[in-house]
């Protein structure tokens, strides 16, 4: 579609003042979790250490995220993602407190990565919810495209910002700007026009909603089973790059910047294989999209060879080309 075309939904004042508040609120967090892994990493507790605090972040939102699709068809999306906002922002600066102390305590930094984890579930369904209810139906499309290039775009500056202010300054800094992007957000938010219940959710009981979601998607073989490809890889190859990844950059590639960039590098895969993406469809998609995803194995093998700085961001742009291929489809 042209870019005037989506530019022109700018012009509208409630979806043009959420377009800046989410935006603000990416690039805090695309910053933030470079920031909370070398926070991690510098107080001496190494890999075992950054993996308990990933995955406090990873366990609440996948395990919430039904729960909060339910919540949020209840309170409305708008007030669903105020809610989970504010969670946020206040576990941001939760742990720029908690960090300001030389040793700080492994188990604090854990239930506050969790309590924001949990808001992640609330916010994340919601989002979805709240778009049509800003935008005129004839122009959804156009305004998802813009949120997805906006995502894409946060998260390669994030990174590379991250990195560059970790070095410079201190990771407790970065984490206050994203508190900071939260605030913004939840400004935006409440300027906008109350998003009224779901009907349906209102008159259903909170487990049957549950019941019948989990219903239609084990009803879908082709969704269990990209859903189950999607976990093993998050557990196998994504969760260790998280984690490994940051620890040998720590160790030999140069830091927090080196790692910046190649998680950038990450994004700029990314947005170019979004860009080849538009106006095809392969006749098999699903197949496509599940050989997209042996591109991500390549920075872990990069990693594990022992590869320099130039291999391992070649392979994560690579990797980026994969997911947007895959995401697409």
């Amino acid at each position: 579609m042209p870019p005037d075309r989506r530019l022109a939904l700018l012009r509208e004042r409630d979806f043009r003042r959420f377009f800046l508040g989410y935006t603000t609120s990416l690039l805090g967090s695309a910053m933030a979790s470079i920031a909370l892994t070398f926070a991690v990493l510098e107080t001496g507790g190494g890999g075992t250490r950054l993996g308990w605090v990933m995955a406090a972040r990873i366990l609440p939102l996948v395990l919430m995220l039904l729960v909060g699709g339910v919540v949020g068809d209840r309170l409305g999306s708008r007030q669903a993602m105020l809610v989970a906002d504010a969670v946020r922002c206040l576990t941001q600066l939760g742990l720029v407190a908690v960090l300001l102390d030389d040793e700080p305590h492994l188990w604090t930094l854990v239930g506050l990565v969790a309590l924001s984890g949990a808001a992640e579930a609330l916010f994340t369904p919601a989002l979805g919810a709240l778009v049509p209810h800003i935008v005129r139906p004839d122009a959804l499309s156009d305004a998802n495209s813009l949120l997805e290039m906006t995502r894409s775009a946060t998260s390669i500056a994030g990174p590379v910002l991250a990195g560059l202010l970790t070095a410079a300054v201190d990771a407790s800094s970065v984490l206050a700007l994203d508190a900071a992007s939260y605030a913004v957000s939840m400004v935006v938010l409440l300027l906008l026009p109350r998003a009224t219940r779901s009907t349906v959710a209102a008159a259903a009981s909170f487990f049957g909603e549950l019941t019948e979601g989990w219903s239609e998607f084990r009803s879908r073989t082709w969704l269990w089973v990209t859903t189950l490809h999607i976990c093993l890889f998050n557990l196998f190859v994504w969760g260790p790059l998280l984690v490994l990844g940051p620890v040998i950059a720590e160790r030999r590639l140069g830091g927090a910047t080196s790692w910046g960039l190649a998680m950038a590098l990450y994004g700029v895969g990314a947005v170019a294989g979004g860009l080849v993406m538009l106006g095809r469809l392969p006749r098999r998609p699903l197949l496509v999209a599940t050989a997209a995803t042996l591109g991500w194995s390549l920075p872990s093998a990069a990693l594990a060879t022992g590869r320099s700085l130039l291999w391992v961001c070649g392979t994560t742009l690579v990797a980026g080309a994969g997911s947007a291929v895959c995401g697409t489809l």
